[in-house]
């Protein structure tokens, strides 16, 4: 395939769905979202919780998600950081389980998981609020002015 043939039937009409009557600001409130809620320290909600956010806030849907996949290798990357960063924020034991751990305890049995590790989950999760959201409010001021300089201004 060409890449003006590329470009032309399926980079242009994707780009056109994802930006569809939005402008500027919510495009870049949704790929913030997307972002943020991506990197949940809960695997396998984060999908919900970007339905549930883009609906509140009337994001584009599509971007939202797309953006929360995207940033999954980094959800599971920054789950054990996060883990240790609420220990420390409620001066908790520190844990000892892996990534790798993790993960397969999620898999074998996500809510007998969810109750072995509720009290480190609820800390990580306070540890998630305390950075994600300084960090969503860069990324919108960042993501808005390149929006608005790449001239991305799609109202309807």
């Amino acid at each position: 395939m060409s890449q003006r043939f590329y470009h032309k039937n399926i980079i242009t009409p994707i780009l056109g769905l994802l930006k569809q009557g939005i402008s500027p600001e919510k495009i870049a409130m949704s790929m913030s979202c997307g972002i943020i809620m991506g990197l949940f320290p809960i695997v396998g909600i984060t999908s919900l919780l970007c339905i549930v956010t883009s609906f509140f806030f009337r994001l584009n849907q599509a971007m939202t998600q797309l953006f929360n996949w995207l940033v999954y290798p980094l959800q599971i990357i920054l789950i054990i950081p996060f883990f240790r960063l609420g220990s420390f924020l409620f001066h908790a034991e520190p844990i000892t389980v892996t990534a790798r751990h993790v993960i397969d305890s999620y898999r074998a049995d996500f809510w007998e998981t969810i109750h072995l590790l509720e009290e480190i989950t609820l800390h990580a999760v306070v540890a998630w609020l305390t950075i994600c959201i300084p960090i969503g409010v860069v990324l919108y001021l960042t993501f808005k002015p390149l929006l608005r300089k790449m001239n991305i201004d799609i109202e309807e």
